[in-house]
């Protein structure tokens, strides 16, 4: 169909976005994050259930996630919002194994405090709320800390630990001084989440205490695991990748520019002559 140069004109400036670029961009960041959180929760309750990566579910996160930034972006696409949306479609889901992973963690967490202490009449060290230190169900100073640890049977490996108010508490100066005793005496010092030491403490509530650089810290960590265990065991794991790729193809596709070309001036001819 013919135009003329004054709606050409009218239509060009229609499917400019409004706006800064500044401005669309922080849009497409936020709308993308929601649509991909939304996918994300809907791929984790069907991992978690199922215990597969189901095909259509990581596509339809990169859909909402690509539409989320498109929606955002007011149209705009283009490689700039095609990464964005690819990235935070891969957040999304490798964000859904970070639990799994920190339960493999605390599970190994366990295994090992419990290797570590068989065959060994293992020290119980306790700190109350009110800062007393008990050893065994016996309150002791400090220095009678010290001095029944280090008369234990030679090369018992660890103590068990556990502190009061652990969660809503700071370390009380008591603390430093058991930390310190043990550490002295080469010891692994086992935390536990209860008086009577029956559940080490698991990672998050290892994490309660931490000041704010290491909970980053932490947290980095765990993301950079999830975010690289579709490459462990690559040849295991060919059919997650190609889901995951699909997934990222989609998102990525949603976002491409759309290219309006209109040409002219264009010859009429006579359809009856031709």
């Amino acid at each position: 169909a013919m135009i003329c140069s004054e709606c050409r004109i009218q239509i060009e400036a229609e499917r400019e976005p409004q706006g800064s670029g500044m401005g669309r961009f922080s849009k497409a960041i936020a709308f993308g994050l929601v649509g991909g959180a939304i996918g994300a929760g809907i791929y984790f309750g069907l991992l978690k259930l199922t215990g597969y990566e189901v095909g259509l579910v990581a596509i339809a996160v990169g859909f909402l996630a690509g539409t989320g930034v498109r929606i955002g972006a007011a149209a705009r696409g283009g490689w700039l919002y095609q990464l964005l949306a690819v990235g935070i479609t891969y957040a999304a889901i490798v964000g859904t194994y970070v639990p799994f992973i920190v339960e493999e963690i605390d599970n190994s967490l366990t295994s090992d405090a419990m290797a570590l202490s068989e065959g060994f009449e293992v020290p119980r060290v306790a700190i109350k709320a009110d800062h007393s230190v008990w050893l065994d169900g016996s309150r002791v100073s400090t220095d009678e800390l010290r001095a029944r640890l280090a008369a234990v049977e030679e090369g018992t490996p660890a103590v068990w630990y556990y502190r009061e108010d652990f969660d809503s508490a700071a370390p009380p100066p008591v603390a430093d001084e058991v930390a310190l005793a043990i550490e002295e005496l080469n010891m692994e010092r086992i935390n536990f989440h209860d008086a009577d030491f029956t559940e080490p403490l698991g990672l998050a509530d290892g994490m309660a205490g931490a000041d704010t650089s290491a909970k980053l810290l932490a947290a980095g960590f765990i993301f950079f695991l999830a975010a690289a265990s579709p490459f462990f065991a690559v040849t295991e794991n060919l059919m997650g990748l190609a889901i995951i790729g699909v997934a990222l193809y989609t998102a990525w596709s949603v976002n491409k520019r759309e290219k309006l070309e209109l040409e002219g001036p264009l010859e009429l001819t006579d359809p009856v002559a031709s």
